[in-house]
């Protein structure tokens, strides 16, 4: 068994840690792991998205969505200033991916948790707080852009390779009785790519419908919704004082893999389900082991 709090302590403080070193890879313009992703050419410059040890800044942006929830949850059920600057470090960290699903994501998990705690806080002064970490993030992104000596830059740029990812998806899904059967498991992704000619389809909801069919996909989200409700009704039932959190991680995952297929990252989809755990876990009075 572990203690809840020391795993959200311990998730909070590898956040600060991730957040310094994305901000260095911004300012400085090079990786802290040396790979061949060079960044992104975007009009001219070449575009820094950090990824610190993920090997990707989409996986690395998920990653800090779901640790700035856990920051914000902590700093919403405990107004102290170590909190709030957890909270503030790490949702710059977020922004130093540069990736917009995740911020999204977080910003929508947030205001879940607001809602289901209910008033704990007034909704002013969280506004006040998120208003201050774009503001900073924006500064650090802009001074980063500055002080780079690369000719990097950082942006929100759009992304339309996504999108015509999403619409070969559906053209694929609509062939044929693949709607019926699907084209198989392990058909996109990729590792599909790199290995046997296959494609992605940037999000895992279509991943998922193309590669088990209609109905097995209908199947497989259901198992998985039914698994969250009973969660969710138990820990209601039992007074589990974490619901709020696990419910903020599980639309946190779900909102990133409608967009994209993050759930193939296996440590994204090990938070998954260690979260939906913390909602099945027997709630007793003073204990707070999973």
């Amino acid at each position: 068994y572990c203690e809840i709090r020391k795993i959200l302590n311990l998730f909070k403080t590898i956040g600060v840690v991730l957040s310094i070193f994305a901000i260095y890879e911004v300012f400085s313009g090079s990786y802290i792991i040396q790979n061949e992703y060079l960044g992104i050419m975007y009009n001219g410059s070449r575009v820094i998205r950090a990824m610190v040890f993920s090997g990707s800044f989409l996986t690395f942006g998920t990653i800090m969505a779901m640790i700035s929830v856990v920051s914000f949850y902590d700093f919403y059920t405990n107004t102290s200033k170590l909190n709030l600057i957890c909270l503030i470090i790490n949702v710059v960290g977020l922004l130093m991916s540069s990736s917009r699903g995740p911020l999204v994501a977080f910003v929508i998990s947030a205001i879940v948790i607001y809602v289901y705690i209910g008033g704990r806080v007034n909704l002013l002064k969280v506004f006040k707080v998120i208003l201050i970490m774009f503001i900073i993030g924006m500064l650090l992104a802009i001074l980063g852009t500055t002080l780079s000596r690369n000719n990097s830059t950082i942006a929100f740029y759009s992304n339309t390779g996504r999108i015509d990812c999403w619409l070969y998806s559906i053209e694929k899904f609509k062939e044929k009785t693949n709607w019926i059967f699907g084209i198989g498991p392990a058909a996109t992704g990729a590792r599909a790519k790199a290995n046997w000619g296959g494609f992605v389809t940037e999000s895992g909801l279509l991943k998922r419908f193309l590669e088990l069919g209609a109905v097995v996909a209908v199947v497989y989200y259901m198992f998985f919704f039914s698994t969250v409700h009973a969660g969710l009704r138990k820990a209601r039932k039992e007074g589990n004082q974490y619901i709020a959190l696990a419910l903020g991680i599980v639309i946190c995952i779900l909102i990133e893999d409608t967009i994209l297929q993050i759930t193939e990252e296996l440590s994204v989809t090990f938070l998954l389900w260690m979260f939906i755990c913390m909602l099945l876990r027997k709630e007793k009075q003073n204990d707070e082991r999973i």
